[in-house]
């Protein structure tokens, strides 16, 4: 790469010292002073000239003008092939240059990248050499507790009377402490004891209780499985000598259990119908009633948006009045209703009425229905926003649900 931009720089350096030089030699010529204009043209033009030159030579030597012109075309021409020369190298320098620039960023990346690796493989040798020094300053910690453990289950054996150490060890219980004496079984039960309750016949509580039931269960399944079969005897002759039924009683019960069947499913059908009836009331009453927080929501979204659109019925009004001539402030109110009705978006409407209580919407109807009606108001489309007033203030849309609500409340 630091080669590259030497080359390149001496390249720069080569062509501005022949840039220079031509630049001295034009200024110096007298004659190159007069065509300066006609330099401006490019190769293709000068070739042109110098084609009409030769054959203005050949046909017309005689002339003196067109003689002059033929002395300086190579020199124009010249000078035309060291402008374009120049050009073209400048044109490579700023591509060279470009691309050393590109070169410059790449490596300055790289530099970047590996100062970065080096940077995190410190950084992980060092965490490691932490999480070593941790794990063995817990180990360290570890054994020392253990060590003070053991000391102190030596000490408090030492502290016991010999006969009942012999007892706990025949026991196999463990010391806990001494102040207050606290034992624990092979099991993992502690509990507090007394040293004048230690005998060789001393027992855990929780283990005595544990085997008591244990006994308890296990002598009620034997007395289960011990209990006599009991045959059935005849229900119509109960002196009958045989140990099993008689085919008459078998058929009794038999009807017997069919009819018991026969009620407990009709018993399940019963109940199965009351409880499905009372989850259909209850499902009812909330349709009917809704959710409030949500019929909130929309009621005041709707709010927000009559207020943008009396704003602009206002508008639309005012307009109307100045181009109409109307002054009296009773009838621009009433064109300001027809067209509040008419800009209300219906699917904001739709949502209000099925959000809002008939009560209010019946004292709304009477409102606007005051001015929008059409023997009261002179509007062209008073009729129109009478109709959409009359669509969604008394004829309410209802959707699915309501509907099946209402059919269900009349039944």
């Amino acid at each position: 790469m630091n080669q590259i931009i030497h080359a390149s720089l001496q390249r720069n350096e080569f062509y501005n010292k022949s840039y220079i030089e031509k630049q001295v030699s034009n200024q110096t010529s007298s004659t190159e002073k007069s065509c300066q204009m006609d330099t401006e043209f490019d190769c293709e033009m000068n070739k042109k000239v110098q084609s009409t030159c030769d054959s203005s030579v050949q046909g017309n030597s005689s002339h003196e003008t067109n003689f002059i012109k033929c002395e300086n075309t190579p020199q124009i021409h010249q000078k035309m092939e060291s402008l374009c020369i120049d050009e073209e190298s400048f044109n490579l320098d700023e591509v060279l240059f470009n691309e050393c620039d590109n070169l410059s960023h790449i490596s300055e990346n790289a530099n970047i990248c590996e100062k970065w690796q080096e940077e995190s493989i410190h950084s992980f040798i060092y965490e490691q050499k932490v999480n070593e020094e941790e794990e063995e300053r817990k180990l360290k910690e570890n054994n020392y507790f253990y060590l003070l453990k053991q000391m102190e289950e030596t000490v408090k054996i030492e502290r016991i009377p010999e006969h009942l150490k012999n007892i706990i060890e025949s026991l196999k219980f463990k010391v806990l402490s001494i102040g207050p004496l606290k034992l624990q079984c092979q099991e993992g039960h502690q509990w507090e004891a007394k040293f004048d309750d230690l005998t060789h016949d001393y027992e855990c509580k929780q283990c005595h209780d544990i085997k008591q039931s244990q006994q308890k269960s296990k002598f009620n399944q034997q007395s289960q499985y011990q209990q006599p079969k009991k045959h059935g005897k005849c229900i119509l002759n109960p002196q009958h000598p045989g140990s099993t039924r008689c085919k008459e009683c078998k058929q009794l019960l038999k009807q017997q259990l069919k009819k018991q069947k026969q009620e407990n499913i009709r018993q399940t059908n019963d109940m199965y119908e009351k409880l499905q009836n009372e989850l259909y009331m209850k499902a009812v009453r909330l349709l009917s009633q809704g959710n409030t927080a949500e019929k909130q929501k929309i009621i005041r979204a709707f709010r927000e948006t009559e207020v943008e659109v009396d704003k602009a019925a206002m508008n639309h009004a005012n307009r109307y009045c100045a181009k109409q001539g109307i002054i009296s402030s009773e009838q621009l109110q009433q064109i300001m209703v027809v067209y509040k009705m008419l800009l209300l978006p219906e699917g904001a409407l739709k949502k209000y009425a099925q959000s809002q209580q008939k009560a209010i919407l019946k004292q709304e109807y009477k409102t606007y229905a005051k001015s929008v009606h059409p023997d009261k108001n002179s509007h062209p489309q008073c009729c129109v926003a009478f109709q959409k007033l009359k669509k969604f203030w008394v004829d309410i849309p209802k959707t699915g649900i309501s509907s099946d609500i209402s059919s269900s409340q009349q039944q």
